[in-house]
């Protein structure tokens, strides 16, 4: 664990952001370095932690933006991850469409990965019904908690078909 997250995981945010930055900065000399998105993406999940939502999207798009840029393949669970913390981060902030639209992307990508039976895709949908309650769409929150106690029903595969 490095310096930051342990700062993080103790709450001491002056220090964690300290310890970012200073990694971000010498990340930043090094061309190619993949340790930058993940100092991006720990600043951007610093900042949501202390509430300052509007420090937090940059770095969390920027994160994912890099990424998605440099890599040729497919997208994998990192990008749902990364698209589902996007949707939780807008979803706070009340802007319900754009996180939906994270949301379903970061679903998309689980489900082609993951199947529709899997906890990890089942997160993703209860975030999206919440999204769906708290901008007061509620027949749309209730069928995706459908789609999500069905998530939920069927043992746990990896095997997209079942």
């Amino acid at each position: 664990m490095d310096m930051g997250s342990l700062y993080l995981e103790v709450e001491d945010f002056p220090k964690a952001e300290l310890f970012y930055k200073q990694a971000l900065a010498i990340q930043e000399k090094i061309v190619g370095d993949p340790d930058y998105l993940v100092s991006l993406h720990n600043l951007g999940v610093l900042f949501y932690e202390m509430g300052a939502y509007s420090k937090a999207e940059p770095y969390l798009l920027q994160a994912l933006e890099a990424k998605q840029s440099s890599k040729s393949e497919e997208a994998d669970l990192s990008d749902a991850n990364d698209l589902r913390n996007l949707g939780i981060l807008y979803r706070a902030v009340e802007n319900y469409g754009r996180a939906e639209s994270f949301f379903s992307r970061a679903l998309k990508i689980q489900e082609k990965l993951l199947g529709r039976h899997n906890p990890i895709y089942a997160e993703t949908l209860m975030d999206l019904a919440s999204n769906y309650m708290q901008s007061g769409d509620v027949m749309k929150a209730a069928e995706t908690m459908v789609k999500y106690r069905e998530a939920n029903s069927a043992p746990s595969s990896t095997d997209p078909t079942k």
